[in-house]
């Protein structure tokens, strides 16, 4: 995916080497608004796909290992959750048609993970248990303490491991082939047009969001 980068004011995007480059424009359009949602899953995916490849021979504590490895489920999992990235949501069978049953069945579990487990508190993988420790009955107090026994189970293992690398690496791919696609047939489609309706469209900026952006939804 060939990205733009930001200059240090950080308002307007750079167009880069480009030779005979006079303006950058906004293409407007649903196909548009598809390619940039699959490559802001793309984005995603390759992220959680880095985030594993970091965790793999990294010598750090097991909750470091832990926090890693939930970030991988939930970041891999976020594509193909309801959102704002409707027109190009994931579609984990077709995604995964041409390869084994088991790869749809891993992702399967991993979404009950993310899902009961690590974006809520549904399932038994984590429990809290309030306990009493009884004295012996000839004892001035019945009752010694109260206290909370918890128990969070982690399903990190090497299996798990490799199954959530494996259909990451898939979904990668797969994303990445309908990206290009997308972004083949903008170029097309937008050739057609006049040079003049070309230049009239708009210049794209970026502003940095506030606080309250934290609660909208994006446009």
């Amino acid at each position: 995916m060939d990205e733009l980068t930001l200059p240090e004011d950080g308002n307007t995007l750079h167009l880069g080497d480009f030779a005979n480059a006079s303006k950058l424009v906004v293409l407007p359009g649903e196909l548009s608004r598809k390619a940039a949602d699959l490559a802001l899953h793309l984005s995603d995916l390759r992220l959680a796909l880095n985030i594993l490849e970091a965790m793999n021979g990294l010598n750090a504590p097991d909750f470091v290992h832990e926090a890693l490895w939930q970030s991988a489920v939930m970041t891999f999992m976020k594509c193909f959750t309801s959102g704002v990235r409707a027109s190009a949501k994931l579609d984990p069978p077709t995604i995964y048609a041409d390869r084994p049953p088991e790869a749809l069945m891993n992702w399967e579990f991993f979404k009950g993970l993310r899902d009961k487990n690590l974006a809520h508190d549904v399932n038994a993988y984590s429990r809290c248990l309030p306990v009493a420790v009884l004295n012996h009955a000839t004892s001035k107090r019945k009752i010694e303490t109260v206290r909370c026994i918890s128990h969070r189970f982690s399903v990190l293992s090497s299996d798990s491991y490799n199954n959530l690398k494996l259909i990451c690496e898939h979904a990668v791919k797969w994303t990445k082939m309908e990206f290009d696609r997308a972004m083949k047939q903008l170029q097309d489609d937008f050739e057609e047009m006049s040079y003049d309706e070309l230049a009239a469209l708009p210049t794209p900026s970026v502003t940095a969001p506030d606080a309250a952006a934290m609660r909208q939804r994006r446009t």
